[in-house]
């Protein structure tokens, strides 16, 4: 009897297939964040907080963990930076976790 956990149910990927998932990851996150912020901020500082967030991301072991963290962070910096009266950020990521 085979344990549910067993290694011929997983299958090996290359790394290179992480590509398509984080740059899929990104248009979510323009979409679901953009929003948000394109009151004050010109799309072209919303596609480059998002570039940055996605190279800090790709540094580490799992980038498609990270990136909507550093994005939302990198864009609530660059808002407070550059929006007069931008409000203080709100918690979205780690507000949910247990």
């Amino acid at each position: 009897m085979s344990s549910p956990f067993s290694s011929d149910r997983f299958r090996v990927v290359p790394l290179a297939s992480l590509d398509a998932l984080v740059g899929s990851l990104k248009r979510d996150l323009k979409g679901r964040l953009g929003p948000d912020y394109a009151p004050c901020l010109p799309d072209v500082l919303i596609r480059r907080a998002l570039d940055d967030a996605e190279e800090l991301a790709r540094t580490t072991d799992f980038p498609h963990l990270f990136l909507p963290l550093i994005a939302e962070e990198k864009l609530d910096r660059v808002s407070r930076a550059v929006c007069s009266g931008a409000p203080e950020p709100t918690p979205r990521g780690l507000s949910r976790a247990a």
